[in-house]
């Protein structure tokens, strides 16, 4: 809720923002408790589960530094997706320029079946937890694809779950600050 949105509301507005406010929050709260819920089950020894979390960096241009010249040079766009397996720690970072394609739903898309494909061994259910970018996660194409590995691979089912726009602090977000922070030394 923005403040000042708020702050300018009439009464009956107040109470009506506080009560979309509270509903917010809540499933905000449901989210990350799923989420939890998620990986403990994936936690167990010989467990039949597969919890993941996943997203896309904001963009790695290239060349980077802290030079002067290196600002106003024409820089590359570098894409990472980064699918990280909660229960083990281990992150996957799918790496692309934008000479190679886009951020869209083909190359997440792409890059989920082969996750799923080459590092998901084992596993009944699958459940990966994105935010909600509509452009990238939380489409058809995303749906249909999923539904087609869910078809064509040896699990019996793949689940994937949105967490609340604003609110989406994922284990795979510890992956991408750690690269911010040594492209910045």
């Amino acid at each position: 809720m923005k403040r000042e949105q708020y702050n300018n509301a009439t009464l009956d507005e107040k109470v009506q923002l506080e009560e979309e406010y509270k509903l917010h929050t809540d499933r905000k709260e449901k989210a990350r408790l799923e989420k939890a819920s998620d990986k403990a089950k994936a936690s167990v020894a010989n467990s039949d589960w597969h919890a993941v979390t996943a997203d896309l960096q904001s963009v790695l241009h290239t060349p980077c530094g802290n030079v002067s010249t290196l600002y106003y040079a024409r820089k590359l766009s570098v894409y990472n997706f980064t699918v990280y397996d909660q229960v083990s720690g281990n992150g996957f970072c799918f790496l692309w320029n934008e000479t190679q394609g886009q951020r869209g739903a083909n190359e997440i898309g792409s890059i989920l079946y082969i996750y799923l494909k080459e590092y998901v061994k084992k596993v009944k259910h699958v459940i990966i937890t994105t935010d909600s970018t509509v452009g990238q996660n939380h489409n058809q194409y995303i749906t249909c694809l999923l539904l087609l590995a869910a078809q064509v691979l040896p699990f019996e089912t793949i689940e994937q779950k949105f967490l609340e726009t604003g609110h989406t602090q994922m284990e795979v977000d510890s992956v991408h600050s750690t690269i911010d922070s040594h492209r910045k030394t």
